[in-house]
């Protein structure tokens, strides 16, 4: 206290006013500077005058320093509170809320945090489940602490959310509990990522199916329950026909629509119960609780064949599917999932080698048939390499000058065990295995060079017709290129090359095939529609596609003879195709009669048995020596392949 405040000080209490609590600060005797805190008055005689003073003083400076340390640490827990991202609160152990912090009010969806103590709804009406709060709060009251505690909660808005608690149990100095201070944090994004990588982790992501290892978890307890309660269930197990075919031609996001679109069509058609699984790739697997009988198995199979088999709009695209269906019945065939899922995969592999786009159930014997057909596609697999593969000649006789201009080239496979392996057997196990692009490049390139030097030796003009399988032309660009290729190196002239293809290869996607037809045929590869009358049989459709010649299947030769109508169906094809600029080929010819008959009908060419069956390149040979002119009489035979 300098001279001054005392100066003042006196003046004040001679003024008759009492200082009360007033700080000073003083200098003790060793120089510290201290804070005082005084009171005093004056006391007045009877004349008025000061007769004395009370002066009271007490060293405050300890006691100030902690109460300024205390403010300084009020405001910073103030600031932290305010602004904290936590939502920060107080409560009362029964849920009352006393105070709250921006973020919880806005957690809550509150304007303010007078507008949600006002409300008093109680914390326990913030919960989804109120029972969650008395978890909590129980315990609290058990361990004092309580972390990480997750709960839904429900805004002011309706909208539910998930929060993270942190909370701890305040208790007074008699261990009376008396407040509940705490924590929520928005995990909602959070609980949303987890529930998605949980979904995926069990669930296809591309069609939202269930994957392979739910649907396996979902037969493993239908196992279970079945031998349990005794209850019966079908797992079925889909395999999309020719979907890499598809993939190919449209392109991978049209592959991606068409899974899509099965996925959702066989989901439609099961009951709620009933599990339809995305396993992988193009495969579905469907697990039917409580089936009934086979009779209404059989109904639900037809009915998810027929669902997928109708044509899908994708993206501008119109795509038609198949599916090939194996089906397996528990109990009777397997007892646990390993069993079942064997076995239905035993009546799949049925089902496509047996023409696709059906259903096959299950049986024993089906064990032994297909370990026979895996081992035929096995063999296959190494026929070309292993030079298993000949090429077989027929003739093509055209009917004005009794000459032969042609010849299709036919396959043969000769195994070293199996002996001659028909067609029949090999060419569809060829297209179901995928290899059938690689036996159709070895027959052109074959069948070209052969070509080639039939053409050096001087036999005359020729041409060489070639067979396209439906799945040769689907991969359009692999073909164009490949034909491109074996041209080149057989160095044969693009007209002495022909395709014959089915009608049914043509109709199964008639703008693709249009393009690729009519680019093979721009570069002077004549095409040819093979086996016609089995198929649309519409010449006025096929008028659409760029066609040089109809062959009319052997099947209206063969009792053309005997049944009038064959040969009326027979001059009706030639005048249309005339009427079209196509010329007429006729297969099957055996005998003279029908022979007669064809061409009568004025029909440009013909081939069959009566001529020559398919032979080895050799003996087809000598039969362009010794026949340069083929009169009607003279036929050549044979079927054996030299050794």
């Amino acid at each position: 206290m300098n001279a001054d405040q005392v100066r003042q000080g006196i003046k004040r209490l001679i003024s008759g006013e009492i200082i009360k609590d007033e700080v000073i600060s003083f200098r003790r005797r060793d120089g510290e500077v201290r804070l005082l805190q005084w009171n005093a008055r004056a006391h007045f005689g009877e004349d008025g005058d000061v007769s004395g003073v009370i002066c009271i003083g007490q060293d405050v400076t300890e006691k100030l320093s902690v109460e300024r340390a205390l403010r300084r640490a009020e405001e910073k827990y103030r600031g932290i509170f305010e602004n904290s991202a936590e939502g920060l609160y107080q409560s009362r152990p029964l849920g009352d809320i006393l105070s709250a912090n921006p973020a919880f009010v806005s957690i809550l969806g509150y304007d303010s945090a007078d507008e949600l103590l006002v409300s008093q709804a109680g914390f326990s009406q913030c919960y989804l489940n109120p029972t969650n709060r008395l978890r909590l709060t129980g315990k609290l009251m058990r361990d004092g602490v309580v972390q990480g505690f997750e709960a839904e909660m429900r805004r002011r808005d309706g909208k539910i959310i998930w929060v993270e608690e942190n909370a701890r149990l305040v208790r007074d100095d008699k261990g009376v509990p008396v407040l509940i201070e705490g924590s929520i944090t928005d995990i909602t994004d959070r609980k949303r990522s987890e529930a998605r990588i949980q979904f995926l982790a069990h669930h296809d992501g591309l069609t939202g199916l269930p994957n392979r290892t739910l649907f396996q978890e979902r037969l493993a307890a239908a196992v279970k329950r079945g031998k349990h309660e005794k209850r019966s269930f079908v797992l079925m197990l889909f395999d999309l026909d020719n979907f890499k075919d598809i993939n190919d031609t449209l392109g991978h996001p049209i592959g991606d629509l068409l899974l899509q679109g099965v996925g959702e069509r066989m989901r439609v058609c099961l009951r709620n119960e009933d599990v339809v699984a995305r396993l992988g790739g193009d495969e579905f697997a469907v697990l039917i609780h409580d089936p009934g009988t086979v009779e209404e198995v059989t109904l639900v199979a037809q009915r998810l064949i027929e669902r997928v088999s109708e044509r899908f709009m994708l993206d501008g695209n119109e795509v038609q599917a198949s599916t090939s269906v194996g089906i397996c019945m528990f109990p009777q065939d397997g007892r646990d999932e390993k069993d079942l899922f064997r076995n239905v995969d035993l009546a799949l592999y049925c089902s496509k080698a047996e023409g696709r786009n059906r259903y096959h159930f299950f049986e024993p014997r089906l064990q032994v048939e297909v370990q026979e057909r895996k081992a035929l596609e096995r063999d296959l697999s190494h026929a070309i390499e292993n030079d298993e593969l000949e090429l077989f000649y027929q003739p093509i006789i055209d009917i004005a000058n009794h000459k032969i201009i042609g010849m299709e080239a036919l396959v043969r496979w000769f195994h070293p065990s199996r002996g001659q392996v028909s067609p029949v057997d090999f060419i569809p196990v060829a297209e179901r295995m995928g290899i059938i692009a690689d036996v159709g490049h070895w027959v052109l390139n074959q069948a070209c060079k052969q070509t080639r030097q039939w053409l050096d030796a001087g036999y005359g003009e020729l041409t060489i017709s070639v067979n396209l399988s439906p799945l040769e032309l689907a991969r359009h660009e692999d073909l164009i290129e490949s034909v491109g290729d074996v041209l080149e190196r057989s160095r044969l002239n693009p007209t002495q090359l022909q395709f014959e293809v089915t009608e049914s290869a043509v109709m199964d996607n008639p703008r693709e095939a249009a393009i690729t037809l009519g680019i093979l045929r721009n570069q002077g590869i004549r095409i040819a529609i093979d086996d016609f009358g089995t198929g649309y049989s519409s010449l006025a459709y096929l008028k659409r596609f760029p066609v040089d010649k109809i062959k009319i299947d052997r099947s209206f030769i063969i009792d053309l003879d005997s049944r009038d109508g064959n040969a009326a169906i027979v001059r009706a094809v030639v005048f249309l195709a005339r009427s079209f600029g196509m010329a007429v080929n006729v297969e099957g010819i055996e005998t003279e009669m029908q022979l007669e008959r064809i061409v009568s009908e004025g029909v440009d060419e013909v081939q069959g048995f009566y001529f020559s069956k398919p032979i080895p390149a050799s003996d087809f040979e000598m039969l362009l020596k010794s026949n340069v002119t083929m009169p009607f009489d003279v036929s050549f035979g044979g079927n054996t392949r030299p050794h």
